[in-house]
């Protein structure tokens, strides 16, 4: 577990939940169709990270969408959260980022 990602994660994650409990990061977790950049999982949330540079928000979305990254919580009860988020080589920060809640 990366201190380091969890404090750049951290904005996105609920602040509770995030107090009283240890949540579980994947980097680079691998599905059938690709691989997923960041999947952090809590006992009430899993959020599903895509991180493009220099490109939009729309792309990272998409992907996510296209390569099916959040088939594997479909039964899942927990709230699942799509996140897009842009890298800028310009700024050397995060450009833009959208959050897509659901299936």
């Amino acid at each position: 577990l990366s201190v380091d990602l969890l404090c750049h994660l951290s904005p996105f994650l609920d602040k509770k939940e995030a107090l009283t409990s240890i949540p579980t990061v994947s980097q680079i977790r691998g599905v059938v169709q690709g691989r997923i950049d960041s999947v952090v999982e809590t006992p009430e949330h899993v959020h599903i990270f895509e991180f493009k540079v220099d490109k939009t928000v729309e792309e990272a979305l998409e992907q996510i969408e296209q390569s099916g990254y959040a088939r594997p919580y479909a039964g899942d009860s927990r709230t699942l959260h799509k996140i897009g988020a842009v890298f800028s080589t310009k700024t050397r920060t995060i450009s833009d980022w959208r959050e897509v809640l659901g299936r």
